[in-house]
C-alpha cells in the first residue's frame, strides 16, 4: 500500500513538475508573441511613416512641377498678348494724332 501511494505521491509530482514547464514554455511563447508582435507593429509604421514621406514628397514634386506648367503657360500667354497688342500702337498712334490734328481750336 504504501507503495501505491509513493507511486500516486511521485505521479502528482510528475504531473506538477510537467504543468509547470508547460505552463514556463505557454509563457515564454505568449512574450515572444508579444515581442514579435510589437517589433512587426514597430516595423509597420515605420514603413507608414516612411511610404507618407514619400507620397508627401512626390505630391509637393508634382505640385511644383503643376504650378512650373502654369506659369510657363501663362508667360507664354502674356508675351502673345503683348506682342499683339505692340502691332496695334502704331495704329492707334496714327489715330490719335489724326484726331488732334483736326481738332479745330
Amino acid at each position: 500500500m504504501k507503495e501505491v501511494v509513493q507511486r500516486v505521491l511521485k505521479e502528482e509530482e510528475c504531473a506538477r513538475v510537467s504543468l509547470e514547464k508547460a505552463r514556463a514554455e505557454a509563457d515564454g511563447i505568449i512574450v515572444k508573441a508579444k515581442k514579435d508582435s510589437e517589433a512587426l507593429v514597430v516595423e509597420t509604421v515605420n514603413q507608414v511613416k516612411e511610404s507618407i514621406a514619400q507620397r508627401i514628397t512626390e505630391s509637393a514634386q508634382e505640385f511644383l512641377a503643376e504650378k512650373e506648367n502654369v506659369l510657363a503657360a501663362s508667360k507664354q500667354q502674356a508675351v502673345a498678348l503683348r506682342k499683339a497688342r505692340e502691332k496695334d500702337i502704331p495704329d492707334i498712334s496714327r489715330k490719335v494724332f489724326i484726331e488732334i490734328i483736326n481738332i479745330e481750336d
